[in-house]
């Protein structure tokens, strides 16, 4: 019994290495429940092959039977990934046992023990009860499962006795300790999921920063050269929205920031790309847009913006305007590294003539 309990706790301590090991190293690639299908199948194998490593560092107590903590990944990837995940990591770990053991009664005995083991904590996962309760009941299932095929194999009661008191104890008090870190863990990748998220959002209005719009104005511009589309911009800047800061004070020409964002996505598809570029400057990359749609869509915020009220913290209803400059390719520039710049000169255009206008670069202007 001491080599079974020092295996056990070998066992524990491969399980919490590959895990922790797992997320510093796999952090975004590792399934969810709402990630796609092939990367839950790529997690239950990669978790079928933890369940093996165990296998190999596990003990013998009979000629044909092996202890160890192969069924914990299972339950893992069965609360924290998907069903599919489960099934797929207990059909590894069941291949394994009779490829790596040999084929006899013990190891098509434990192959379907893990399999059904896959499938119960499968099923307990897709419950809707909340994960503590969850894990009891599968860690509960796992050790009645788990038990009744030691019974099965071992005919001398006092060896069975011995021998499921101590995986009984190993199992469970593996299994809280592995809970307590995948919660830890769980939890730490929500924050920092979050804070990465943070990170590319305008503190003040919600809409993407300078730093995702570079790289979004990147991907657009190299799917709309690989697919041959159109792809057009709006640069935006309030009219004379110093004189707001300096008449009402910065905290007032916040809230006018917000609304303008708020206009900004009512007014735009969904699947828009609407950005902060700094201070009162806002953008727009138009996906698959070509000029005469983007002027319309310019022109449907100018007039949103002008019909709108404001509303300060003093209850004030306060007016504003914007100009809008207007770029397209392949339209009015044929390199659409340049649609910035040409949205530039076009808003340029746009201050220039009065404002509260929607203007395109002109054909004198710069040749393309």
């Amino acid at each position: 019994m001491p080599e079974l309990v020092k295996e056990i706790f070998f066992n524990v301590t491969i399980l919490i290495s590959f895990i922790t090991l797992s997320n510093q190293l796999f952090r975004e690639k590792i399934a969810t429940p709402s990630s796609p299908l092939h990367r839950k199948l790529i997690t239950g194998i990669a978790a079928g092959f933890l369940g093996c490593l165990l296998m190999v560092f596990g003990v013998q107590v009979t000629p044909n039977s092996y202890l160890d903590l192969r069924c914990l990944p299972i339950i893992m990837i069965a609360l924290y990934a998907s069903f599919p995940s489960a099934v797929v990591t207990s059909l590894v770990i069941g291949i394994f046992r009779i490829a790596y053991f040999g084929i006899n009664p013990s190891s098509i005995a434990a192959s379907f023990s893990v399999i059904s083991i896959g499938v119960a904590c499968g099923l307990i996962g897709k419950t809707k009860l909340k994960r503590p309760i969850q894990w009891i009941l599968s860690v509960l299932t796992e050790i009645t499962i788990t038990g009744a095929v030691i019974a099965l194999l071992i005919n001398d009661l006092q060896l069975f006795r011995d021998v499921f008191v101590v995986y009984c104890g190993g199992t469970v008090t593996a299994s809280f300790a592995l809970y307590f870190l995948l919660e830890n863990i769980t939890k730490s990748n929500m924050e920092l999921n979050r804070t990465n998220e943070d990170a590319k959002k305008d503190f003040l209005t919600g809409l993407n920063n300078v730093r995702r719009f570079d790289a979004f104005l990147n991907n657009a511009i190299a799917g709309a050269k690989q697919r041959k589309e159109n792809l057009s911009f709006l640069f935006i800047d309030i009219d004379f929205f110093k004189k707001v800061n300096d008449t009402y004070g910065h905290a007032e020409g916040d809230l006018v920031l917000k609304g303008l964002s708020e206009i900004l996505k009512k007014s735009c598809r969904n699947f828009d790309i609407i950005s902060r570029n700094g201070g009162e400057e806002f953008s727009v990359i138009l996906l698959d847009c070509p000029l005469q749609r983007a002027v319309e869509v310019a022109e449907r915020i100018r007039k949103n913006v002008e019909q709108s009220s404001f509303i300060l913290s003093s209850g004030k209803d306060l007016k504003i305007t914007v100009s809008i400059g207007v770029s397209s390719y392949p339209e009015n520039t044929s390199d659409p590294e340049k649609l910035v710049e040409h949205a530039d000169i076009a808003l340029y255009n746009a201050k220039r003539d009065g404002r509260n206008l929607v203007s395109t670069k002109r054909e004198s202007e710069e040749a393309v």
